[in-house]
């Protein structure tokens, strides 16, 4: 990368990844930010991505208008690994809503059968 470029990095890793590539670009004179995104392939395929961000303030400001161009909801979490832990708590959410409507289905389904003995 040139001196002065912004790394985005869309992927779900670890905030320690993000940390440390931030570092690393921050030593080249780069920008680097941990951007997941949060959407699904309906999300990719309309522009309608929801971009969780870590990273400078500054950084994010510049690469703000590049992400805003497939996302429909842009964040500034925090500082490096920030846009990553938030992923994470997203996905504990959603992993917890799932495991609730599992439960309740199977509720559902011992409730009926047992009102029938």
């Amino acid at each position: 990368m040139k001196k002065g470029a912004i790394y985005i990095d869309n992927t779900t890793a670890s905030a320690i990844v993000a940390r440390e590539l931030y570092d690393v670009a921050k030593s080249k004179g780069c920008g680097s930010l941990d951007a997941p995104v949060s959407g699904g392939q309906a999300g990719a395929e309309n522009g309608q991505f929801t971009v969780m961000v870590g990273g400078d303030a500054d950084t994010f400001e510049t690469a703000k208008p590049v992400i805003h161009s497939y996302a429909k909801i842009v964040g500034l979490m925090g500082p490096a690994g920030a846009g990553q832990l938030t992923k994470m708590v997203n996905q504990v959410c959603i992993a917890g809503v799932v495991q609730g409507l599992a439960e309740s289905i199977h509720f559902g389904r011992r409730a009926v059968w047992m009102s029938r003995e």
